[in-house]
C-alpha cells in the first residue's frame, strides 16, 4: 500500500511558534502575550565633547491571538507564567502578524525614547516617525522604512565601536531573536540567549547603513547607495538582502499515519510513540512522509501537495501481512515542528480535512518490476 496523492490544508499549521517570556504577570483579565524577543530604539547624538546614547526601555514583541476559541495558559499567582502553551494559544499563522509584532514594538520603543531624550534636551528632526516594516509577498523579502533620512544610522565604518557611535536612531534586538534576522546587514554582539550583553538587550544592531540601503527622495525618487540631496525630507528604505522567511518556519514535515493496518514493525516507519512495540500492541505506523515545498512565494498559504514522481515504482510503499484480511482502517495526518514535535493536523483549528489517493498494488507485480531494473 503506498499514497499516490494527498493534499493537505496548511490553515491549521502554524507558520511560526514564538515563545513566551516566563515569569510575566498579566494583569487580571488579561492574558500573557510578551515574547522572550525584545527591541530597544537608541538615539546617539553629541553632546559637545562625547558621542552619547540613550535608550528606549526594551519592547517585547506581543503575541497578537488570533484563535479566540484558545484559552491562554494558566498564570500562577506567585510565579507568573511557568510553561509554555501547548494549545496553540501562540501560535502565528501569517506574515501580517509578525510584522504588526515588530512594529508596535518599534511604536512604542519609539513614544519611549521621545519621551526620554525630550527630558535630556534633545529633540530628532522635524516629522521623525518610527520605524515601519513591511514585507514584499513576489521575493519574500523584508523591508524598514524610516523618515526622515537625517535622523537614523545611515554611515556604515569598518570599526564595530565606530559603528556604534555613528549619530542617529538605532534600531536593536536582543540575542533571543537573532535566528530571525536572516539577511540583514548587522553587527552582533551577543548570540547567547541566556545572556543579555546589555540591561537593555542591546545584542544585535540591525546596520540601517549596510547594504543594500535606499532612499526615497521627496519627489518618490529611488537612488541606491548614495545621500539624499536633502536627508530631512528623504525616506530611508532598508531591505533584506536575501528573503528571510525560512527562520519563522515551524512546519519541517508531514506524517501520513494509519491506524488498524495488518502490518509489522519490521515493514514500516513508526511514529517515536510506537517505537519498540508490535503485534496487537502496535497502534500506528507512518504510511509516507514528506518535507513540505513552500518554497515559492505564497506557497506557505497554499495547500501541501504530495505526489510522488511516479506511482509505481517512486510511490514509498508499505508491506502488509498476508493471509489477513484488512476491513478496515484509519488515515491520520501529523504535521512536525521545527522542535521535532508531532502535533495531529487538527490540533491547533476547528476544523480541517485533507484528500488522500491510495494504491493497493501486489507484491508478485513490484518483485517483477525490480528485477526488470536488474
Amino acid at each position: 500500500m503506498a499514497v499516490a496523492r494527498c493534499s493537505i490544508p496548511q490553515m491549521s499549521i502554524p507558520m511560526w511558534q514564538p515563545t513566551l517570556e516566563l515569569g510575566q504577570k498579566p494583569t487580571l483579565g488579561d492574558y500573557p502575550t510578551e515574547t522572550v524577543y525584545k527591541v530597544t530604539l537608541s538615539w546617539v547624538y553629541d553632546n559637545g565633547s562625547d558621542m552619547v546614547s540613550i535608550d528606549s526601555d526594551p519592547v517585547s514583541l506581543q503575541v497578537l491571538r488570533s484563535a479566540m476559541w484558545i484559552s491562554p495558559p494558566p498564570i500562577d499567582p506567585v510565579r507568573g507564567l511557568i510553561g509554555q502553551p501547548d494549545n496553540g494559544f501562540n501560535n502565528v499563522y501569517d506574515m501580517d502578524t509578525i510584522l504588526r509584532m515588530n512594529n508596535n514594538a518599534y511604536a512604542e520603543a519609539f513614544a519611549d525614547l521621545t519621551t526620554k531624550i525630550t527630558a535630556a534636551g534633545q529633540s530628532f528632526p522635524a516629522g521623525t516617525i518610527a520605524p515601519i516594516m513591511s514585507y514584499n509577498p513576489n521575493n519574500q523579502c523584508l523591508t524598514i522604512t524610516a523618515f526622515p533620512y537625517s535622523a537614523y544610522q545611515t554611515m556604515e565604518t569598518g570599526d564595530a565601536d565606530d559603528v556604534i557611535n555613528q549619530p542617529g536612531i538605532q534600531i536593536w534586538y536582543s540575542a533571543s531573536y537573532f535566528s530571525y534576522l536572516p539577511g540583514w546587514s548587522m553587527r552582533v554582539y551577543n548570540t547567547s540567549t541566556k545572556k543579555s550583553s546589555s540591561t537593555n538587550y542591546k545584542d544585535v544592531l540591525l546596520q540601517t547603513g549596510g547594504l543594500p540601503g535606499t532612499y526615497i527622495n521627496e519627489d518618490g525618487s529611488p537612488s541606491i547607495r548614495q545621500s539624499p540631496t536633502d536627508p530631512d525630507a528623504a525616506y530611508a528604505v532598508f531591505v533584506q538582502e536575501w528573503p528571510g522567511f525560512f527562520a519563522f518556519r515551524s512546519l519541517m514535515k508531514i506524517q501520513i499515519l494509519g491506524t488498524g493496518l495488518n502490518t509489522t514493525p519490521e515493514g514500516v516507519d513508526l511514529p517515536l510513540s510506537e517505537i519498540g512495540k508490535g503485534g496487537t500492541d502496535l497502534q500506528s505506523a507512518v504510511i509516507c512522509d514528506f518535507d513540505p515545498d513552500i518554497s515559492g512565494p505564497g506557497n506557505f498559504q497554499q495547500p501541501l501537495v504530495y505526489t510522488p514522481s511516479s506511482v509505481i515504482p517512486g510511490a514509498r510503499f508499505i508491506d502488509l501481512m498476508p493471509c489477513q484480511t484488512l476491513q478496515s482502517f484509519n488515515i491520520a495526518i501529523d504535521w512536525q515542528d521545527s522542535l521535532g514535535r508531532s502535533h495531529p493536523m487538527y490540533t491547533f483549528s476547528q476544523a480541517q480535512s485533507a484528500s488522500i489517493k491510495l494504491v493497493f498494488v501486489k507484491k508478485d507485480y513490484l518483485r517483477s518490476l525490480n528485477s526488470q531494473k536488474k
